[in-house]
């Protein structure tokens, strides 16, 4: 006859509480499992309570663990693991004050950042003097990545610039573009630790282009890109192939079909970010012919100066930007020559401030000649133009395709014809009172002699040095020099189709054009490398 029969053990805590049953004349004998012992499952432990493996109890205070340690309300052994949920710490265990961890070694602190630990993230850095130089090399530069991508990094890096319509993958953990549409990049601009990269898009063939800007910082590529709507058609392509930057604001200028194409933005908060308010302004006076802006300059003042042309005319606009970027309707003006005829053309490339306001570089067409063209303000804002066409030693004519301002020095670069009828490149130096004083004519070995050079964008470097890119030919072939106003030599750079603009860049110098239907940046050293010390 089956028979039932329980006892219970009494005693201090840790005794077991035996539990038999009889069947059949069989009985079977199971030990409940004392405070901190191993346990698989709650209905091993005395306490019926099972954590983590072992038989705890819930608690208030230690006073009612036994000997161990009341934590999260969970009675725990002391010299066993627990976690301070701390990424700071490692090594947590249990000890009479909590649960207490090592600190974790994130290593020193170096010239380029300051390390520090989140306790919710654990080890990282801060970034210190980004873009100066941390090595031998003007290549090494102090970059804004976190502990693992900052630091001292070889900043000498070739890119083919991630566009507003491309897709960005993650490819063995790194961000890579997937190609979708064109990106051609035409300028490029400094504003603190970032380089603006400025051009236009196109998601497909067949569809308008749209003006495109992009932001990267000292040592890494691109890191952000967006296309700019149009403001009222839609069917209008728009293109933006100048930039100016200074003091907080800058201004790009390009083309909205027949219209110029003014946009102004408050200056990059942080490296490799973009603004998210533009202000877009399209201009067309009336009856004038197709705008097409070329240059721009902004003084530390906020006052801007646009060139280009407007038919056979010269453009010229002029306006004042206040803190946020916002301007008044801005002086539009077309001009030529004092002497020019009804056929003679004029237009203006590049513009530099100047002590009496702005001075302007290009070419006029007189009497069927190609000459060399300057114009400059008088009396400050609004004030008059004046113009003048110059010659200058060993050329016979040309015009001028851009112009910088140096130390209380000029420089003006474009393209000539020799007196022994060769077509090159020129750079040229000029003083306040505009007088020319240096001239440099060169071109590539080897190249024939009808063949058109031209110097489309120059940047100083290291030494008194400017850097100068050039169109070679009928297929506008790159080609890159350096000038110490005295003498020539090439400068290696890498494979772009077309390069369009030149620009100093922290220690070093940013390229940029075209790769095909990619936008193209490289940076060189300011001396000329292209190439970090091996480690």
């Amino acid at each position: 006859m089956a028979t039932l029969k329980n006892w219970i053990g009494t005693g201090a805590i840790g005794l077991s509480v035996a539990v038999a049953v009889g069947v059949g004349g069989c009985a079977a004998k199971r030990e409940l499992r004392r405070l901190f012992a191993s346990c698989a499952t709650d209905s091993d432990c005395e306490s019926s309570l099972c954590y983590d493996s072992v038989c705890t109890q819930s608690c208030t205070t230690s006073a009612s663990c036994g000997g161990g340690v009341c934590i999260e309300k969970k009675c725990k052994q002391t010299g066993t693991s627990c976690s301070d949920f701390n990424a700071c710490t490692t090594g947590d265990k249990v000890a009479s004050t909590g649960c207490v961890g090592t600190p974790v070694d994130c290593g020193p602190d170096n010239g380029c950042q300051q390390i520090v630990c989140d306790p919710k993230v654990g080890c990282g850095a801060k970034a210190l003097n980004v873009g100066e130089q941390c090595g031998t090399s003007p290549l090494t530069l102090c970059g804004t990545g976190g502990l693992e991508t900052g630091g001292c990094k070889c900043s000498v890096w070739q890119a083919s610039a991630i566009g507003p319509y491309d897709q960005v993958a993650i490819q063995d953990g790194k961000p890579v573009s997937v190609a979708v549409g064109a990106v051609s990049l035409r300028a490029l601009a400094v504003s603190g630790a970032t380089l603006i990269q400025l051009g236009k898009a196109q998601k497909a063939p067949g569809q308008p282009w749209r003006s495109w800007v992009g932001a990267s910082n000292l040592t890494a590529q691109l890191e952000g890109s967006l296309a700019l709507p149009p403001a009222d058609v839609t069917e209008t392509s728009d293109e933006l192939v100048a930039v100016a930057a200074q003091t907080g604001r800058w201004l790009a200028v390009g083309a909205s079909g027949n219209q110029a194409l003014l946009v102004s933005a408050t200056d990059f908060v942080a490296a490799g970010t973009i603004p998210s308010l533009f202000r877009q302004r399209r201009i067309a006076p009336t009856g004038a012919d197709a705008l097409q802006p070329k240059g721009v300059a902004v003084d530390a003042s906020g006052s801007f100066a646009v060139v280009g042309t407007a038919g056979k005319s010269a453009l010229l606009v002029r306006g004042k930007m206040a803190a946020d970027a916002e301007y008044a309707d801005p002086q539009v003006q077309l001009f030529k020559t004092a002497t020019a005829s009804p056929l003679d053309t004029a237009q203006l490339a590049g513009v530099a401030a100047h002590p009496k306001g702005w001075l302007a570089a290009g070419s006029a067409l007189v009497a069927g000649k190609a000459k060399f063209w300057l114009a400059y303000t008088e009396n400050g804002f609004g004030g008059t133009i004046a113009s003048s066409v110059i010659e200058l030693a060993g050329t016979t004519g040309g015009g001028f395709t851009g112009i910088l301002r140096g130390d209380q020095t000029w420089v003006a670069w474009g393209t000539a014809t020799t007196t022994s009828a060769k077509t090159q490149c020129l750079v040229a130096g000029l003083d306040a009172a505009l007088t020319v004083t240096w001239v440099i004519l060169v071109a590539p070995a080897g190249k024939p002699d009808a063949d058109v050079a031209t110097a489309i964008a120059a940047a100083p470097m290291a030494g008194g040095e400017f850097l100068v890119a050039a169109a070679i030919g009928s297929n506008a072939t790159p080609w890159v020099f350096r000038t110490d106003t005295k003498s020539v030599k090439a400068q290696a750079v890498g494979s772009a189709t077309r390069l369009w603009t030149v620009v100093t860049y922290g220690k070093g110098i940013a390229i940029g054009g075209d790769q095909a239907e990619r936008a193209f940046v490289q940076r060189v050293g300011i001396g000329g490398e292209t190439g970090c010390p091996k480690p």
